[in-house]
């Protein structure tokens, strides 16, 4: 198994990838003074599966962009973007 295919299994069924949750995405919204805010431009850049993409798009109105360098990290992300409270959230794959 490739370290890539470890990393995706490792993340897929869980419900963050790295440091933070719900709360510190609120948080960090609110710091920089967007929660409640509409017509925004966000990307998570490095997305993973899209947990804090789908969490801002409950927070915020505008278009929420997952950006990550693998593609089965954005299918996730893309599953989760489907059931968000809003259209708003997609996923663009950038490579490298």
């Amino acid at each position: 198994m490739d370290e890539l295919q470890l990393l995706i299994d490792l993340h897929r069924d869980s419900p963050r990838q790295g440091p933070g949750g719900d709360d510190e995405t609120r948080l960090a919204l609110t710091l920089a003074g967007l929660r409640g805010s509409s017509g925004l431009r966000v990307a998570d850049i490095g997305c993973g599966t899209g947990a804090a993409l789908r969490h801002a798009s409950s927070q915020c109105e505008g278009a929420l962009i997952g950006v990550d360098l693998v593609p089965r990290m954005l299918e996730f992300a893309a599953e989760r973007a489907a059931g968000a409270a809003t259209d708003a959230c997609s996923t663009l794959l950038v490579t490298r």
